[in-house]
């Protein structure tokens, strides 16, 4: 190799590093403003009355008033929103049995947002009252006059089957086999029952009657079923009462 290339290439490997040197530097630099003008103005925006809580911004829910929400969470009127902590709004919020998120945001200047999503009931619990269940089985909050009661209602359940949530879900179950019978979901349920002896109880809305069916082979049972409802139908009879409990024969009661 000539020596002007080696020459040549000398000043290239020099200039480059002083660019990263140069570079480091600059970071250097800014991060130390960057501190410096922040360990400013943090302080100065936490005193400034310009920042001074005014209101809290909030959206009714179906099951949960404004003025509900607003009284969870307490800010005091004056106090610097910088100094509000969020995380800890968040918490307290959740701990409403309507909650199931929570969202919280400062609003420059002076506001505080908050933004909730609600549990989704998905049937009923009756038990001395009426209690909203979610998709889990558990418990949300009791029924309040005014509310969409349109749910399926569970019934016959202790207390600590409620807790375990087992049998809850069991119900759930029993009525997603009955809604996949094409003949059987325009019978529509109202109610799923418990007995500890006798297992399920299913009663629909309209015709009303009742249906039992144990404690097991819910589908066979329902086939069942829906050849008993298909021949009585034929003969302009409407039941009461269809036992499928027997494996040989099924039980109907007549509606007077």
């Amino acid at each position: 190799m000539l020596p002007g290339h080696i020459r040549q290439d000398i000043p290239k490997s020099s200039h480059r590093k002083k660019k990263i040197v140069f570079f480091f530097v600059f970071l250097l630099f800014a991060g130390a403003l960057t501190y410096g003008v922040s360990s400013w103005v943090w302080p100065q925006l936490k005193k400034s009355s310009f920042f001074s809580f005014k209101e809290s911004v909030v959206l009714a829910t179906e099951h949960i008033s404004e003025e509900e929400l607003r009284a969870l969470v307490r800010i005091p009127l004056g106090k610097n929103i910088f100094d509000v902590d969020l995380t800890t709004l968040e918490t307290t919020m959740k701990k409403h049995p309507w909650i199931e998120t929570a969202k919280v945001f400062r609003m420059l200047p002076n506001k505080i947002k908050f933004i909730v999503e609600e549990k989704k009931p998905v049937a009923l619990l009756s038990q001395d009252s009426l209690h909203f269940l979610d998709a889990g089985g558990k418990k949300i909050a009791p029924v309040r006059a005014g509310e969409n009661t349109d749910f399926l209602i569970v019934s016959g359940l202790k207390a600590s089957q409620v807790e375990s949530g087992a049998l809850v879900l069991q119900a759930y179950e029993l009525a997603e086999e009955y809604q996949k019978n094409e003949f059987l979901k325009d019978f529509i349920l109202s109610e799923v029952h418990w007995d500890e002896t006798l297992g399920f109880f299913l009663f629909t809305k309209q015709p009303s009657f009742e249906i039992r069916v144990g404690k097991d082979e819910y589908s066979k049972k329902f086939l069942r079923l829906q050849k008993v409802l298909k021949d009585l139908a034929h003969k302009s009879l409407a039941p009461r009462l269809v036992d499928l409990n027997y494996s040989k024969k099924v039980v109907v009661k007549l509606s007077k």
